[in-house]
Protein backbone atom coordinates (compact mmCIF):
# COMPACT_ATOMS: atom_id res chain seq x y z
CA UNK A 1 0.00 0.00 0.00
CA UNK A 2 2.85 2.37 0.61
CA UNK A 3 3.90 2.56 -3.02
CA UNK A 4 0.96 4.75 -4.05
CA UNK A 5 0.62 6.85 -0.92
CA UNK A 6 2.11 10.35 -0.91
CA UNK A 7 3.54 11.79 2.28
CA UNK A 8 2.14 15.10 3.53
CA UNK A 9 4.43 18.08 2.99
CA UNK A 10 5.35 20.21 5.98
CA UNK A 11 4.93 23.95 6.19
CA UNK A 12 7.31 25.99 8.33
CA UNK A 13 4.79 26.02 11.19
CA UNK A 14 4.19 22.29 11.02
CA UNK A 15 7.93 21.59 11.07
CA UNK A 16 8.06 23.02 14.60
CA UNK A 17 6.39 19.82 15.86
CA UNK A 18 8.29 16.61 16.58
CA UNK A 19 6.35 13.43 15.79
CA UNK A 20 7.83 10.38 17.51
CA UNK A 21 6.97 7.11 19.27
CA UNK A 22 5.59 7.24 22.79
CA UNK A 23 8.09 7.10 25.67
CA UNK A 24 7.41 6.02 29.24
CA UNK A 25 7.86 9.59 30.45
CA UNK A 26 4.98 10.79 28.24
CA UNK A 27 2.20 9.36 30.40
CA UNK A 28 1.51 12.52 32.39
CA UNK A 29 1.48 14.63 29.22
CA UNK A 30 -0.89 12.19 27.52
CA UNK A 31 -3.32 12.18 30.45
CA UNK A 32 -3.24 15.98 30.62
CA UNK A 33 -4.02 16.21 26.90
CA UNK A 34 -6.80 13.63 27.26
CA UNK A 35 -8.29 15.68 30.09
CA UNK A 36 -8.32 18.77 27.85
CA UNK A 37 -9.81 17.04 24.80
CA UNK A 38 -12.12 14.33 26.19
CA UNK A 39 -12.42 14.91 29.93
CA UNK A 40 -10.73 13.37 32.94
CA UNK A 41 -9.60 9.76 32.91
CA UNK A 42 -7.39 7.65 35.17
CA UNK A 43 -3.94 6.12 35.17
CA UNK A 44 -5.63 2.79 35.87
CA UNK A 45 -7.48 3.03 32.55
CA UNK A 46 -4.29 4.03 30.71
CA UNK A 47 -2.35 1.11 32.18
CA UNK A 48 -5.10 -1.35 31.28
CA UNK A 49 -5.56 -0.16 27.72
CA UNK A 50 -2.03 0.61 26.57
CA UNK A 51 0.60 -0.58 29.05
CA UNK A 52 -0.72 -3.93 30.30
CA UNK A 53 -2.12 -4.98 26.92
CA UNK A 54 -0.78 -8.55 26.47
CA UNK A 55 -0.49 -8.25 22.69
CA UNK A 56 1.84 -5.24 22.50
CA UNK A 57 5.51 -5.43 23.45
CA UNK A 58 5.61 -1.63 23.81
CA UNK A 59 2.99 1.08 24.19
CA UNK A 60 1.63 1.43 20.62
CA UNK A 61 1.36 5.18 20.23
CA UNK A 62 2.79 8.14 18.37
CA UNK A 63 2.81 11.63 19.85
CA UNK A 64 3.29 15.16 18.56
CA UNK A 65 5.49 17.32 20.74
CA UNK A 66 6.23 21.03 20.70
CA UNK A 67 8.65 22.70 23.09
CA UNK A 68 8.52 19.71 25.42
CA UNK A 69 4.70 19.55 25.57
CA UNK A 70 2.60 16.67 24.25
CA UNK A 71 0.04 18.38 21.99
CA UNK A 72 -1.11 15.37 19.96
CA UNK A 73 -1.39 11.62 20.38
CA UNK A 74 -2.35 8.72 18.13
CA UNK A 75 -2.59 5.53 20.22
CA UNK A 76 -3.49 2.02 19.05
CA UNK A 77 -5.46 -0.74 20.78
CA UNK A 78 -3.65 -4.04 20.13
CA UNK A 79 -5.60 -7.27 19.51
CA UNK A 80 -4.99 -10.70 18.01
CA UNK A 81 -7.19 -11.26 14.97
CA UNK A 82 -7.78 -14.46 13.03
CA UNK A 83 -7.84 -13.98 9.27
CA UNK A 84 -7.52 -16.64 6.61
CA UNK A 85 -6.86 -19.26 9.25
CA UNK A 86 -3.89 -17.34 10.72
CA UNK A 87 -3.66 -15.43 13.99
CA UNK A 88 -2.13 -11.99 13.35
CA UNK A 89 -1.51 -8.82 15.33
CA UNK A 90 -3.96 -6.02 14.56
CA UNK A 91 -3.92 -2.43 15.75
CA UNK A 92 -7.05 -0.35 16.27
CA UNK A 93 -6.62 3.46 16.15
CA UNK A 94 -8.15 4.79 19.36
CA UNK A 95 -8.28 8.00 21.40
CA UNK A 96 -6.55 10.06 18.69
CA UNK A 97 -6.45 13.71 19.74
CA UNK A 98 -4.83 17.10 19.19
CA UNK A 99 -4.87 20.02 21.59
CA UNK A 100 -7.37 22.69 20.45
CA UNK A 101 -4.58 25.26 20.12
CA UNK A 102 -2.65 23.07 17.68
CA UNK A 103 -5.29 21.79 15.29
CA UNK A 104 -5.40 22.22 11.50
CA UNK A 105 -1.66 21.65 11.26
CA UNK A 106 -1.81 18.11 9.88
CA UNK A 107 -0.65 16.50 13.12
CA UNK A 108 -3.08 13.56 13.06
CA UNK A 109 -2.03 12.76 9.50
CA UNK A 110 1.66 12.98 10.39
CA UNK A 111 1.28 10.75 13.45
CA UNK A 112 -0.69 8.18 11.46
CA UNK A 113 1.84 8.20 8.62
CA UNK A 114 4.67 7.69 11.10
CA UNK A 115 2.82 4.73 12.60
CA UNK A 116 2.23 3.20 9.16
CA UNK A 117 5.94 3.45 8.32
CA UNK A 118 6.88 1.90 11.65
CA UNK A 119 4.39 -0.94 11.67
CA UNK A 120 4.76 -1.91 8.01
CA UNK A 121 8.24 -3.08 8.95
CA UNK A 122 7.11 -4.75 12.18
CA UNK A 123 4.76 -7.43 13.51
CA UNK A 124 1.31 -5.87 12.98
CA UNK A 125 -0.48 -7.22 9.92
CA UNK A 126 -3.39 -4.79 9.76
CA UNK A 127 -5.31 -1.82 11.15
CA UNK A 128 -9.06 -1.83 11.68
CA UNK A 129 -11.30 0.65 13.45
CA UNK A 130 -14.71 2.27 13.75
CA UNK A 131 -14.39 5.96 12.81
CA UNK A 132 -17.10 8.59 12.94
CA UNK A 133 -18.26 10.01 9.57
CA UNK A 134 -15.80 12.92 9.76
CA UNK A 135 -12.76 10.76 10.50
CA UNK A 136 -13.61 8.04 7.97
CA UNK A 137 -12.53 10.19 5.03
CA UNK A 138 -9.18 10.91 6.66
CA UNK A 139 -8.47 7.20 7.03
CA UNK A 140 -9.44 6.33 3.45
CA UNK A 141 -7.02 9.00 2.21
CA UNK A 142 -4.28 7.14 4.08
CA UNK A 143 -5.04 3.78 2.47
CA UNK A 144 -7.83 2.36 4.63
CA UNK A 145 -10.68 0.63 2.78
CA UNK A 146 -14.34 0.83 3.72
CA UNK A 147 -15.56 -2.50 5.07
CA UNK A 148 -19.18 -1.51 5.64
CA UNK A 149 -21.38 -0.91 8.68
CA UNK A 150 -22.05 -2.90 11.82
CA UNK A 151 -25.70 -3.44 12.64
CA UNK A 152 -26.56 -2.80 16.29
CA UNK A 153 -29.61 -4.50 17.79
CA UNK A 154 -31.37 -2.52 20.51
CA UNK A 155 -33.83 -3.39 23.23
CA UNK A 156 -35.19 -0.07 24.58
CA UNK A 157 -36.50 -0.85 28.06
CA UNK A 158 -36.93 2.65 29.47
CA UNK A 159 -37.60 5.19 26.70
CA UNK A 160 -38.39 7.94 29.20
CA UNK A 161 -34.85 7.96 30.59
CA UNK A 162 -32.92 8.22 27.35
CA UNK A 163 -30.82 11.36 26.94
CA UNK A 164 -32.17 14.36 25.01
CA UNK A 165 -30.02 13.44 22.02
CA UNK A 166 -31.88 10.12 21.89
CA UNK A 167 -35.36 11.68 22.05
CA UNK A 168 -36.16 10.81 18.43
CA UNK A 169 -34.88 7.31 19.12
CA UNK A 170 -37.30 6.76 21.99
CA UNK A 171 -40.27 8.23 20.12
CA UNK A 172 -39.90 5.59 17.44
CA UNK A 173 -39.28 2.61 19.71
CA UNK A 174 -42.07 2.81 22.26
CA UNK A 175 -44.53 5.42 23.46
CA UNK A 176 -43.53 5.00 27.08
CA UNK A 177 -41.73 2.98 29.71
CA UNK A 178 -44.85 1.21 30.99
CA UNK A 179 -45.78 0.02 27.51
CA UNK A 180 -42.21 -1.06 26.78
CA UNK A 181 -42.03 -3.11 29.97
CA UNK A 182 -45.40 -4.73 29.29
CA UNK A 183 -44.31 -5.62 25.76
CA UNK A 184 -41.04 -7.19 26.90
CA UNK A 185 -42.75 -9.00 29.75
CA UNK A 186 -44.95 -10.81 27.24
CA UNK A 187 -42.04 -11.62 24.91
CA UNK A 188 -39.80 -12.86 27.69
CA UNK A 189 -42.45 -15.29 28.94
CA UNK A 190 -42.35 -17.00 25.55
CA UNK A 191 -38.85 -18.32 26.29
CA UNK A 192 -38.94 -21.94 27.55
CA UNK A 193 -38.13 -22.40 31.20
CA UNK A 194 -34.73 -23.69 32.19
CA UNK A 195 -34.41 -27.45 32.17
CA UNK A 196 -32.79 -29.43 34.95
CA UNK A 197 -29.91 -30.39 32.68
CA UNK A 198 -28.91 -26.77 31.95
CA UNK A 199 -27.82 -24.50 34.77
CA UNK A 200 -26.77 -20.85 34.50
CA UNK A 201 -24.18 -19.33 36.81
CA UNK A 202 -23.57 -15.59 37.11
CA UNK A 203 -20.13 -14.33 38.12
CA UNK A 204 -18.52 -10.92 38.53
CA UNK A 205 -15.30 -12.39 37.15
CA UNK A 206 -14.77 -13.86 33.69
CA UNK A 207 -13.95 -17.60 33.84
CA UNK A 208 -11.18 -17.18 31.28
CA UNK A 209 -10.25 -20.83 30.80
CA UNK A 210 -13.85 -21.93 30.19
CA UNK A 211 -14.62 -19.04 27.84
CA UNK A 212 -11.43 -19.60 25.84
CA UNK A 213 -12.20 -23.32 25.54
CA UNK A 214 -15.75 -22.61 24.32
CA UNK A 215 -14.40 -20.18 21.72
CA UNK A 216 -11.80 -22.70 20.54
CA UNK A 217 -14.49 -25.36 19.96
CA UNK A 218 -15.74 -23.62 16.83
CA UNK A 219 -14.04 -20.30 15.96
CA UNK A 220 -15.65 -18.34 13.10
CA UNK A 221 -14.29 -18.57 9.58
CA UNK A 222 -14.61 -14.78 9.19
CA UNK A 223 -12.09 -12.18 10.36
CA UNK A 224 -12.58 -11.89 14.11
CA UNK A 225 -10.85 -11.06 17.37
CA UNK A 226 -9.24 -14.12 18.96
CA UNK A 227 -10.69 -14.88 22.39
CA UNK A 228 -7.85 -16.84 23.91
CA UNK A 229 -7.27 -17.08 27.65
CA UNK A 230 -5.00 -14.02 27.69
CA UNK A 231 -7.73 -11.98 26.05
CA UNK A 232 -10.39 -13.11 28.52
CA UNK A 233 -8.14 -12.40 31.51
CA UNK A 234 -7.18 -8.88 30.35
CA UNK A 235 -10.01 -7.51 28.22
CA UNK A 236 -12.60 -7.18 30.97
CA UNK A 237 -10.40 -5.23 33.38
CA UNK A 238 -11.46 -1.97 31.68
CA UNK A 239 -12.24 0.31 34.67
CA UNK A 240 -14.74 2.38 32.66
CA UNK A 241 -17.15 -0.57 32.48
CA UNK A 242 -18.52 -3.13 34.92
CA UNK A 243 -18.64 -6.65 33.48
CA UNK A 244 -20.64 -9.71 34.44
CA UNK A 245 -20.31 -13.19 32.97
CA UNK A 246 -22.88 -15.92 32.57
CA UNK A 247 -21.87 -19.54 32.03
CA UNK A 248 -24.31 -22.27 31.00
CA UNK A 249 -23.54 -25.85 31.95
CA UNK A 250 -25.23 -29.01 30.79
CA UNK A 251 -24.69 -32.00 33.07
CA UNK A 252 -21.88 -29.99 34.67
CA UNK A 253 -20.00 -29.23 31.44
CA UNK A 254 -19.71 -25.65 30.07
CA UNK A 255 -21.74 -25.26 26.86
CA UNK A 256 -22.06 -21.46 26.39
CA UNK A 257 -20.87 -18.18 27.85
CA UNK A 258 -22.01 -14.55 27.73
CA UNK A 259 -20.29 -11.33 28.84
CA UNK A 260 -22.43 -8.32 29.74
CA UNK A 261 -21.05 -4.79 30.21
CA UNK A 262 -22.68 -1.93 32.11
CA UNK A 263 -22.02 1.77 32.46
CA UNK A 264 -24.00 4.96 33.05
CA UNK A 265 -23.62 7.82 30.56
CA UNK A 266 -25.37 11.16 31.13
CA UNK A 267 -27.81 9.46 33.46
CA UNK A 268 -28.66 6.65 31.03
CA UNK A 269 -27.94 3.08 32.16
CA UNK A 270 -26.52 1.26 29.15
CA UNK A 271 -26.12 -2.51 29.05
CA UNK A 272 -24.23 -4.23 26.23
CA UNK A 273 -24.05 -7.91 25.36
CA UNK A 274 -20.32 -7.69 24.78
CA UNK A 275 -19.42 -11.21 23.71
CA UNK A 276 -20.81 -14.72 23.46
CA UNK A 277 -19.24 -18.14 22.95
CA UNK A 278 -19.38 -20.47 21.13
CA UNK A 279 -19.65 -18.35 17.99
CA UNK A 280 -21.50 -20.85 15.80
CA UNK A 281 -25.17 -20.15 15.08
CA UNK A 282 -25.83 -23.86 15.53
CA UNK A 283 -23.68 -24.89 18.48
CA UNK A 284 -24.98 -23.68 21.82
CA UNK A 285 -27.88 -21.60 20.40
CA UNK A 286 -30.38 -22.92 22.96
CA UNK A 287 -27.94 -22.40 25.80
CA UNK A 288 -27.15 -18.87 24.58
CA UNK A 289 -30.87 -18.12 24.58
CA UNK A 290 -30.98 -19.26 28.20
CA UNK A 291 -28.06 -16.96 29.04
CA UNK A 292 -29.67 -13.95 27.38
CA UNK A 293 -32.90 -14.68 29.26
CA UNK A 294 -31.02 -14.63 32.58
CA UNK A 295 -29.01 -11.53 31.66
CA UNK A 296 -32.14 -9.63 30.61
CA UNK A 297 -33.87 -10.66 33.82
CA UNK A 298 -30.91 -9.32 35.83
CA UNK A 299 -30.90 -6.02 33.90
CA UNK A 300 -34.57 -5.11 33.67
CA UNK A 301 -33.81 -1.68 35.13
CA UNK A 302 -31.32 -0.84 32.38
CA UNK A 303 -32.56 1.87 30.03
CA UNK A 304 -31.03 0.44 26.86
CA UNK A 305 -29.61 -2.98 25.98
CA UNK A 306 -27.52 -3.39 22.82
CA UNK A 307 -25.74 -6.14 20.89
CA UNK A 308 -23.74 -6.09 17.68
CA UNK A 309 -24.79 -8.20 14.73
CA UNK A 310 -22.83 -11.45 14.82
CA UNK A 311 -22.54 -11.68 18.59
CA UNK A 312 -25.65 -13.85 18.94
CA UNK A 313 -27.91 -15.72 16.50
CA UNK A 314 -30.54 -13.40 15.00
CA UNK A 315 -33.29 -15.66 16.26
CA UNK A 316 -32.16 -15.20 19.85
CA UNK A 317 -32.15 -11.41 19.54
CA UNK A 318 -35.56 -11.37 17.86
CA UNK A 319 -37.00 -13.59 20.56
CA UNK A 320 -36.12 -11.01 23.20
CA UNK A 321 -37.45 -8.02 21.30
CA UNK A 322 -34.20 -6.53 19.96
CA UNK A 323 -34.57 -4.36 16.86
CA UNK A 324 -31.78 -3.77 14.29
CA UNK A 325 -30.74 -0.21 13.52
CA UNK A 326 -30.60 -0.89 9.77
CA UNK A 327 -34.38 -1.45 9.59
CA UNK A 328 -37.34 0.83 10.22
CA UNK A 329 -37.98 2.43 12.66
CA UNK A 330 -34.47 2.67 14.11
CA UNK A 331 -32.89 3.28 10.71
CA UNK A 332 -34.56 6.71 10.71
CA UNK A 333 -32.76 7.95 13.81
CA UNK A 334 -29.66 5.87 14.47
CA UNK A 335 -26.10 6.56 13.34
CA UNK A 336 -24.59 3.40 11.89
CA UNK A 337 -21.18 2.20 13.05
CA UNK A 338 -18.70 2.21 10.16
CA UNK A 339 -15.75 -0.18 9.85
CA UNK A 340 -12.54 0.57 7.95
CA UNK A 341 -9.37 -1.50 7.60
CA UNK A 342 -5.87 -1.37 6.13
CA UNK A 343 -3.46 -4.21 5.48
CA UNK A 344 0.21 -3.72 6.31
CA UNK A 345 1.83 -6.69 4.58
CA UNK A 346 1.61 -5.81 0.88
CA UNK A 347 0.10 -3.45 -1.70
CA UNK A 348 -3.38 -5.01 -1.88
CA UNK A 349 -6.67 -4.70 -0.04
CA UNK A 350 -6.50 -8.37 0.90
CA UNK A 351 -4.78 -10.04 3.83
CA UNK A 352 -3.85 -13.73 3.82
CA UNK A 353 -6.10 -14.14 0.80
CA UNK A 354 -9.14 -12.50 2.43
CA UNK A 355 -10.63 -9.30 0.98
CA UNK A 356 -10.73 -6.68 3.72
CA UNK A 357 -13.40 -4.54 2.05
CA UNK A 358 -16.02 -7.32 2.00
CA UNK A 359 -18.29 -6.96 5.05
CA UNK A 360 -19.32 -10.62 4.84
CA UNK A 361 -15.71 -11.55 5.63
CA UNK A 362 -15.95 -10.03 9.11
CA UNK A 363 -17.46 -11.22 12.42
CA UNK A 364 -17.48 -8.35 14.93
CA UNK A 365 -18.61 -7.96 18.52
CA UNK A 366 -18.38 -5.22 21.16
CA UNK A 367 -15.46 -7.07 22.76
CA UNK A 368 -13.37 -6.07 19.74
CA UNK A 369 -14.08 -2.35 20.10
CA UNK A 370 -11.79 -0.30 22.30
CA UNK A 371 -14.52 1.78 23.97
CA UNK A 372 -16.72 -1.10 25.20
Amino acid sequence: MTSSRKRSKLSDGEDAYAVRPYRSGDREGFLSLYDTVFGATSEEWFRWKYVDNPYADRTPMYVAEREGEIVGASPFFALRVQVGGDSVLALQPADAMVHPDHRRRGLLTRMTEAAIDDYEAGDPAMFFNFPNPTAKGAFTKLGWVEVGDVTTHYRVQNPANLTPTESAFNRLTAPGTALARAYFSVRDRLVPEETERVTVNRCDEIPAAEFAALYAEDPPDEIHVVRDERFCQWRYENPKWEYTSYLARRDGDPVAGLVVGNRTSDGTWITKLVDAVPCSDEIGAKALSRLVHRAIDDHRDADLVGAWDGTLPDGVLERFGFRPDDHFPLSRVSTRTAVVARGLEDDTDALRGVELDDRTNWRLMFAGKDTC
